[in-house]
């Protein structure tokens, strides 16, 4: 079954009770995400090859859009785009559902978040929170590497469309990191979606992957609120038309 990205980011839960579990500082491009157990998925742990496009950033997570294009957060990125961080401390790990076992890592070309981006300080919501991230060189693809396909302009998504959210991470909050890829199974939700560029997605059990650098993370809120990558196509392919 040909899959999409049609969401990504995590920016923040609707109508948390509780404030957020801070972060740990990561290893993984959804950071040291927290994939917090929910009941709802039959196989927590992914299985080598399962989800090609998955890269790890070490900061946080990304997906390969292209042979040298990694779409991930704008949050992730903000501090070597607004504040000149020395992008050559960013490796992307590819080709591997193991932060031990991988041993391709790529360099990075050049760092770029959407121009309109609201970081956490100013908004209580992120929004705009998308980022390209483009390689020095092309990956080479291969069972365990491969490129996710971009959605339709402004694709519609039905309610209680099934989604797959994956990530490295934790596994219960304040635990030690998971060095496995692992996955949720979400079900889109139309309730409580603040603008066109969002998507609302929940498991129903009150887990979640919000937290503040793309963590899983256990919350109080039925619903997480996802960056919608179709509104965003037209950034996306100005990113891609891009030669080095």
């Amino acid at each position: 079954m040909k899959q999409f990205l049609i969401l990504a980011l995590c920016c923040r839960a609707l109508e948390a009770k509780s404030s957020f579990v801070p972060a740990a500082k990561l290893v993984n491009i959804r950071s040291v995400p927290r994939l917090v157990r929910a009941q709802e998925s039959p196989r927590l742990e992914a299985i080598a090859g399962e989800y090609p496009y998955q890269v790890s950033l070490q900061i946080c997570g990304g997906s390969l859009i292209s042979k040298r294009h990694v779409l991930t957060a704008a949050h992730c990125v903000f501090s070597f785009v607004g504040q000149k961080k020395d992008k050559n401390t960013i490796k992307v790990l590819v080709g591997t559902n193991s932060l031990t076992d991988g041993d391709t890592l790529m360099d990075v070309d050049r760092i770029s978040h959407h121009g309109a981006f609201t970081n956490a300080d100013v908004s209580p919501v992120m929004n705009n929170d998308i980022a390209v991230i483009r390689l020095k060189k092309e990956v080479t693809e291969s069972a365990t590497v491969k490129i996710i396909s971009l959605p339709q302009p402004n694709q519609d998504i039905p309610e209680n469309t099934q989604m797959i959210l994956t990530g490295f991470g934790s596994t219960y909050t304040g635990g030690p990191i998971s060095l496995k890829l692992r996955q949720l199974y979400m079900y889109a939700t139309n309730r409580g979606v603040i603008t066109v560029a969002h998507l609302c997605a929940s498991l129903g059990t009150g887990y979640g992957a919000c937290q503040v650098s793309d963590e899983f993370a256990k919350i109080e809120s039925s619903e997480d609120l996802y960056t919608r990558v179709s509104y965003y196509l037209d950034y996306i392919n100005y990113e891609l038309s891009l030669i080095s």
